[in-house]
């Protein structure tokens, strides 16, 4: 009888430890750096699937160019290999008969130089071979997702001057 419940005791953690799945090292928060839009804070989650990445902080330069917290920055971001990934990157263009962005999505390849540190390539139509390349780093801190989740909190935010969740 002993013996019966030791063969069980081992099986039940067995398929414990194996249903337990470590969570993927692109999930968390990200800053980008090197570019134009340094300072850009996003944070990666898992939807089903797949990820998407929203953007949680941005500076006033970044403002500029038509990103604003609550985007997503990245979505249908699909594992490839165990540091490769493929996703579609929001890209925004300001339209030359309005004050207006136009936001559109450009395929895009990402890698895991290290557990802290990502590189992202573009490919533009018509602009394979150049593509537009940026480099992450992991960060640090609290975010507030709920507020990043609704337009209705993010237009409360941005109406009140916060350009930044818990950074």
């Amino acid at each position: 009888m002993k013996s019966v419940n030791l063969i069980l005791f081992i099986l039940i953690s067995i398929s414990l430890l194996t249903s337990c799945k470590k969570e993927d090292k692109l999930v968390g928060n990200w800053e980008r750096y090197g570019d134009r839009f340094e300072g850009m804070k996003i944070h990666v989650v898992k939807e089903g699937e797949s990820f998407k990445a929203s953007i949680v902080f941005v500076t006033d330069s970044i403002k500029l160019g038509g990103f604003v917290v609550g985007d997503i920055k990245w979505k249908n971001i699909k594992k490839i290999t165990d540091n490769k990934y493929e996703f579609e990157d929001l890209a925004k263009k300001q339209s030359i008969y309005t004050d207006k962005f136009e936001p559109s999505y450009v395929l895009a390849n990402l890698e895991m130089i290290t557990d802290d540190e990502i590189h992202t390539r573009n490919f533009s139509k018509g602009l394979e071979a150049i593509g537009t390349e940026q480099t992450w780093k992991r960060a640090s801190g609290k975010y507030e997702a709920a507020a990043i989740k609704t337009n209705v909190a993010k237009g409360f935010l941005l109406s009140k001057g916060y350009d930044g969740i818990g950074f």
